[in-house]
């Protein structure tokens, strides 16, 4: 049993936050969520109104747990350059979506979906990083920041919808940089704040999706856990041979979602994918075998 009632909320937003990022908001229902959570659906609508409610909350506070990283970062650098401290927020914002797969998906883009909550949340997001730069620079004929901000969003969006070039955010951060920063400072003085992006504190651990250490995990997911536990660096064919999966293309969506929950993650062994667990994927399997 939970020790107070806001855990069930905790619980409820960290399910919303999983299968809208392996689902889609529309892919979700109230019955999958309190399934996935282990609730039923009176603890449901103690907490929220109804499936936008909670969907919104999720948003929200992925925002919230992102900004959080990005004012970490922010604090890392010396105040007093305007530029060195967005690069720093920059790097920090690519960084914490790059490690928390699901948030990104809920913070970017999910909000195209048109929930007014969620959209008021990316809003308010934008407007905080636009805030740091200061207003005597971003004059006419130069865009507005809010603007600037807004071109950073969209790279991110072509990434994690497939459209983008690089494998990981964090090689973006170069690019990003400079995007934002060269209709203030120019080009040379962005290329030299983009060549050597600031170094920031990791994302907070906090952030990764806790849902998986609650329960509603899969068999399958299970058993693919509990191999990948024993045999680091396992081909999808090696997988899909162990927990029984014939077909290549559905262990390679199974293992996609996986990645997006944060629980596994994939390097390249020659021509083949190589899997392991990621911190979140080692705790959920010493939960489990527990």
């Amino acid at each position: 049993r939970l020790a107070e009632p806001r855990a069930y909320r905790e619980r409820l937003i960290a399910s919303m936050t999983v299968l809208a990022a392996d689902r889609g908001r529309h892919g979700v229902t109230v019955e999958r969520v309190c399934e996935h959570a282990g609730v039923s659906k009176v603890t449901f609508y103690e907490f929220f109104s109804d499936m936008d409610d909670c969907f919104a909350g999720a948003v929200e506070e992925a925002h919230e747990a992102l900004w959080s990283d990005v004012e970490r970062g922010i604090e890392s650098v010396a105040a007093g350059d305007w530029a060195l401290v967005l690069s720093a927020a920059i790097t920090a914002f690519l960084a914490t979506l790059e490690a928390h797969p699901t948030a990104a998906w809920l913070c970017i883009v999910e909000p195209m979906n048109g929930v007014p909550r969620a959209v008021a949340a990316r809003k308010q997001l934008v407007a905080r990083l636009a805030e740091l730069i200061p207003v005597d620079v971003d004059a006419a004929p130069m865009p507005t920041a809010p603007g600037s901000i807004g071109a950073l969003w969209e790279l991110v969006l072509q990434h994690l919808t497939g459209q983008g070039e690089t494998r990981r955010l964090t090689e973006l951060a170069g690019s990003s940089i400079f995007l934002v920063l060269a209709p203030y400072v120019g080009r040379r003085a962005a290329m030299q704040h983009a060549m050597s992006p600031p170094a920031v504190p990791p994302p907070a651990p906090e952030l990764r999706p806790a849902t998986t250490l609650m329960g509603g995990l899969t068999q399958l997911a299970r058993s693919t856990l509990l191999f990948l536990a024993d045999h680091r660096g396992a081909s999808n064919a090696e997988i899909s041979l162990a927990v029984a999966v014939p077909h290549a293309s559905q262990m390679s969506r199974h293992l996609h979602r996986l990645e997006q929950q944060g629980l596994v993650r994939s390097t390249r062994d020659g021509r083949r994918n190589a899997w392991s667990l990621t911190e979140i994927g080692e705790r959920t399997v010493a939960q489990v075998s527990g």
